[in-house]
């Protein structure tokens, strides 16, 4: 087995959450679509991949619905092959088009759609910067997959929402405030046109994020003070130069490491917990402390990012999130978001249907589900929360001091944020009307 293979029983936290976070919200964008579609009287979705790297090939491998086989390796590719034996299973879905700027690359994501039963003939196979002119121009293709280092998304997804394509844009969406603003701007046409956008950020398809965002949106633990995201793990893949590559080739090659391409790993990788940050406090913030650095991945090959970020955002509403970036072998590991500190403020947080065992703990600590409480504090079940008054009536029992933080927290004024609803997660039978 090859350095960095994985298995079912054997996959990382981090590796896990991410594909099978990215894997349902591209099932949901497609099972979307093929409702749409046979709705409409068409036969089938036929997808143009634009980025065919490893990334690129696991979403067409996702979107077909065909089981994949991921390797992290070091020294070569990050890649997502099709899994032995494993075939396309989704219904009216095909991919027709590949385009990416390197053949080699192209050629490696062909054969692995051959594997699963799709292949893609040479006349619909591109090469090249503007090769992606190639597949919006295709009459037949009504989906495209945008998976090329991220500085290129935001004028590939116009051009993709002026051809009229729905879109699964992977994450982060561009690299710059030029971008981001150009994507807003793709996103309200695709909305005028009924075009659908899906985006790769991790959770906002998972049906636990969903319900507990909403419980929290609701006031039902309280106001949010303050919040955590990590994510510090170890360094990623690098490709070697070979002799006969330029200094573009090579940095389109090793994108992640040049911030033209990628944004630094703030944005390409950390876009993930910020995203879940924003989204559970309903709006972005206002300010920000930061530090950073290059501490250890110094070598030149590694481009110009840093290794290290720490920041402090602050919000219109008082809160604060406080968050830390780190790529550094050797070191503890950990990757999570959505810790939480709260104020009870109007709201009870000790009403009984809030499951407190694994979604709130003590003294106003919250964490999304299956993640625990804050180190230190206990998380009780219902069963030793409740006790029996002498009528035999079972009544909840408050925290110490429960009761004077209320009193105190509710005597404060406090500042509360202007900023609008975010958008709620739809259902799937949402999506499929």
């Amino acid at each position: 087995m090859k350095a960095g293979r994985t298995k079912k029983e054997g996959i990382s936290r981090r590796q896990f959450i991410k594909r099978s976070a990215t894997a349902a919200s591209m099932a949901t964008l497609t099972a979307s679509l093929q409702a749409k579609a046979y709705a409409a009287g068409t036969e089938a979705i036929k997808i143009g991949l634009i980025g065919c790297g490893g990334r690129g090939t696991g979403a067409a491998l996702d979107a077909l619905r065909a089981a994949t086989e991921v390797i992290y390796p070091t020294d070569t590719y990050h890649t997502e092959d099709a899994a032995e034996g494993a075939r396309a299973a989704a219904r009216g879905v095909h991919i027709v088009a590949l385009a990416d700027v390197f053949k080699d690359r192209l050629d490696h994501c062909r054969r692995q759609l051959q594997k699963v039963g799709t292949p893609v003939s040479e006349d619909r196979c591109f090469i090249g910067f503007n090769s992606y002119e190639e597949v919006m121009n295709l009459p037949d293709v009504n989906y495209v997959i945008l998976a090329t280092p991220p500085n290129f998304r935001p004028f590939h997804l116009r051009a993709a929402v002026e051809a009229g394509k729905h879109t699964f844009v992977e994450k982060p969406v561009a690299v710059d405030a030029t971008g981001v603003r150009s994507v807003i701007e793709s996103g309200e046409i695709a909305r005028r046109k009924g075009l659908a956008i899906g985006a790769g950020t991790m959770r906002r398809r998972e049906n636990g994020s969903c319900e507990t965002t909403r419980r929290i949106q609701e006031g039902m633990i309280g106001d949010i003070i303050a919040c955590e995201a990590i994510w510090s793990g170890g360094e990623l893949w690098s490709v070697k130069r070979q002799p006969s590559w330029t200094d573009m080739e090579d940095q389109m090659r090793n994108w992640l490491y040049y911030t033209w391409l990628s944004g630094d790993f703030i944005v390409e990788q950390f876009v993930h917990n910020l995203d879940i940050i924003n989204w559970v406090l309903g709006e972005h913030p206002e300010r920000a402390f930061a530090m950073g650095g290059r501490q250890v991945r110094t070598d030149p090959r590694f481009g110009n990012i840093y290794d290290h970020f720490t920041v402090e955002y602050q919000f219109a509403n008082g809160a604060r999130c406080f968050a830390m970036d780190r790529q550094t072998n050797g070191c503890a590991n950990r990757v999570e978001e959505g810790r939480v500190l709260f104020r009870p403020g109007d709201a009870d947080h000790r009403r009984p249907h809030l499951p407190r065992s694994r979604e709130v703990a003590e003294e106003g600590g919250a964490r999304l589900p299956g993640l625990g409480g804050f180190p230190g504090q206990r998380s009780p079940s219902r069963a030793s929360d409740r006790r029996r008054s002498g009528d035999g009536e079972e009544q909840r029992r408050d925290p110490p001091g429960a009761r004077a933080r209320d009193a105190r927290w509710a005597s404060r004024p406090r500042k509360r944020s202007t900023s609008p609803a975010p958008q709620r997660c739809c259902s799937p039978a949402e999506y499929r009307e």
